[in-house]
C-alpha cells in the first residue's frame, strides 16, 4: 500500500491530481476548450455551484490553524532537549511562529484562487508535522527521565497524534473537497471569460 496515500488520504490526493489536470488544461491545451463555453453556460455553471455546493471556507481556516499551531507546539520540546542557553532557546522557539505564519498565509491565498500550490503547501506542512512528531517521540525514548516525566511526555505525544489525525480528517472531509472544487471551478470560469475577452479584442 502506498505510504503517501495512507498518510494523506485518497480524497486529498485526488484533489491534488484534479488540480494538476486543471493547471494543465489552462496552461497547455485549455484555451481551445475554454473558448467553446458561452457566457450563458458560464453563468448557469456559476449559479449551479453557488446553489448546490454551498461551499463553507471554515475547513480551510481549521487546517491552517491546526498545522501552524502544531508546528510551534512540537518545535519547542525539540529545542529544549539540547539544553541551550535560555536566551537562545527562547529566540529559536519564537522564531518558528513568524516563519510558519508567513508560509501558511500562502495556503488560503492559493486555495482561494483555485491554485494547486495551496494544496501543495498543506502537504509540505503536514509532512513537516509528521517529521517533528517523530523526532519528539524519538527524543522522548532516548532521554533518561523519571517514570512520571516519561508518562507526561507520552501524553504530549498522544496529543500530537490527535492533531495529525484531525489534520488528515479535515483535508479529506466533504466540506474541504467541496470548497476546493468550487474555487477551482470559479477559476475555470474566470479563465474562460478572460480568453473570450482577448478574442473579442482581436
Amino acid at each position: 500500500m502506498n505510504i503517501t496515500r495512507v498518510l494523506l488520504g485518497a480524497q486529498f490526493l485526488r484533489l491534488i491530481h484534479e488540480g494538476k489536470q486543471t493547471d494543465c488544461l489552462i496552461k497547455n491545451g485549455g484555451a481551445a476548450l475554454l473558448k467553446q463555453s458561452t457566457p450563458e453556460q458560464e453563468n448557469a455553471l456559476n449559479l449551479q455551484w453557488f446553489r448546490l455546493s454551498s461551499p463553507n471556507p471554515i475547513s480551510i481556516g481549521v487546517i491552517v490553524m491546526l498545522l501552524v499551531a502544531s508546528i510551534a507546539w512540537e518545535w519547542t520540546p525539540i529545542i529544549y532537549f539540547f539544553n541551550l542557553p535560555v536566551d537562545t532557546s527562547t529566540i529559536l522557539c519564537l522564531s518558528i511562529m513568524p516563519i510558519a505564519g508567513v508560509y501558511s498565509a500562502f495556503i488560503p491565498y492559493g486555495l482561494g484562487r483555485g491554485y494547486t500550490s495551496g494544496l501543495t503547501l498543506i502537504r509540505y506542512f503536514y509532512f513537516f508535522n509528521i517529521l517533528l512528531t517523530s523526532i519528539t517521540f524519538i527524543l522522548t525514548l532516548v532521554q533518561p527521565v523519571e517514570f512520571y516525566e516519561f508518562m507526561r511526555k507520552l501524553s504530549f505525544f498522544s496529543l500530537q497524534l490527535l492533531i495529525l489525525y484531525l489534520s488528515r480528517y479535515t483535508i479529506n472531509s466533504k466540506s474541504f473537497y467541496r470548497i476546493i472544487s468550487f474555487l477551482r471551478t470559479l477559476r475555470l470560469i474566470l479563465e474562460a471569460k478572460k480568453e473570450r475577452e482577448m478574442l473579442q479584442k482581436k
